[in-house]
C-alpha cells in the first residue's frame, strides 16, 4: 500500500496526488485545480465531474491531507467507539479499493488501446513487409537475369576477342607475305635510273653490215621450222628501164 498513489479522477488531468486531495462521497478524488473549477466556481447543483453525482451536502466534498502528522493520526479517531472506528476504517478501505479498481480498469483500457494499435501496426507492417519481400524477390530475379545477360555478353565478347586475335594473326601473315613479295619484286627491278612509265629504250650498234644489224636487240627475229632465227637476206630490186614500167613501179611503190 505504501507504493500506491492516488490520481486525479478527471480523465483530462490524471495528475498524481501527493500533498492533498479533494474526496467526494461518491469515492472520487480530484486535484486542487479541478476541484476549484468543478466545485467552487458555482454555488448550486454541484456535480461530480467523474460520475455526474449530485453533491448537495456539506460533507459530500472533503479536502484530505495525504501526509498527516503523527499528532493528527493520534487524535483523528481518538474517543470514538471501536465499532465507529471499524466502520470508518472499512469505508476508507472501500474508497481505496474503488480507486485501485478504477485505476486498474484505466490501465486495462490503455493496455487494450495499445494492443489494438500494436496489432494494427503489426498488420500494416506485415503487409508492407510482404510487399517489400515481393519487391525484393522481383529485384532478385531481375538481378539474376542481368547477371546471366552479363555472363552471356562476356562470353560473346571473349568469342569476339578470339576472332579479333585470329584476324590480327591472319593480317600479320598477309602483311608478311606482302613484304616478302615486295622484297622479291625489288630484286627484279633495274637500276635506280629506270622508270617504268617511260618507253623502253632500244639499243643499236654502229658498223652495220646487214639489215639485220638495224633490228633492236630485244626484237624477236623470225624463226624457221627448226626453231632457229632466220638471217636477214638482202634482195636488191632492179629498177625498170621503160617509162611505163617505171610509172607502174612508182605507182606500185
Amino acid at each position: 500500500m505504501a507504493n500506491m498513489d492516488l490520481y486525479c479522477n478527471n480523465k483530462r488531468c490524471r495528475k498524481r496526488l501527493i500533498a492533498s486531495a479533494w474526496i467526494t462521497s461518491c469515492s472520487h478524488a480530484f486535484c486542487d485545480e479541478d476541484a476549484d473549477q468543478a466545485f467552487f466556481s458555482i454555488q448550486e447543483n454541484i456535480i461530480c465531474p467523474a460520475c455526474n453525482t449530485h453533491l448537495p451536502e456539506k460533507h459530500d466534498i472533503v479536502k484530505v491531507d495525504l501526509n498527516p502528522s503523527e499528532k493528527f493520526k493520534s487524535m483523528v479517531l481518538a474517543g470514538l467507539r471501536p465499532e465507529i472506528i471499524m466502520d470508518v476504517t472499512n469505508r476508507a478501505l472501500t474508497f481505496w479499493h474503488y480507486q485501485m479498481y478504477q485505476e486498474l480498469q484505466y490501465q486495462k483500457a490503455l493496455n487494450k488501446r495499445s494492443c489494438d494499435n500494436l496489432t494494427q501496426a503489426e498488420e500494416t507492417y506485415t503487409t508492407e513487409i510482404m510487399k517489400l519481400n515481393a519487391l525484393l524477390q522481383k529485384e532478385k530475379r531481375n538481378t539474376e537475369a542481368l547477371e546471366k545477360e552479363v555472363e552471356n555478353q562476356a562470353r560473346h565478347m571473349g568469342e569476339l576477342q578470339d576472332q579479333v586475335v585470329q584476324k590480327n594473326r591472319h593480317l600479320q601473315n598477309l602483311m608478311a607475305m606482302n613484304n616478302k613479295l615486295r622484297c622479291n619484286t625489288s630484286t627484279l627491278q633495274p637500276d635506280d635510273g629506270y622508270d617504268a612509265t617511260k618507253p623502253k629504250r632500244r639499243h643499236y650498234s654502229l658498223g652495220l653490215q646487214t639489215l639485220r644489224d638495224l633490228r633492236p636487240y630485244d626484237e624477236v627475229l623470225p624463226q624457221n621450222s627448226s626453231g632457229q632465227a632466220q638471217d636477214f637476206v638482202f634482195n636488191p630490186v632492179t629498177p625498170p628501164t621503160r617509162p611505163d614500167e617505171r610509172r607502174h613501179f612508182v605507182t606500185k611503190k
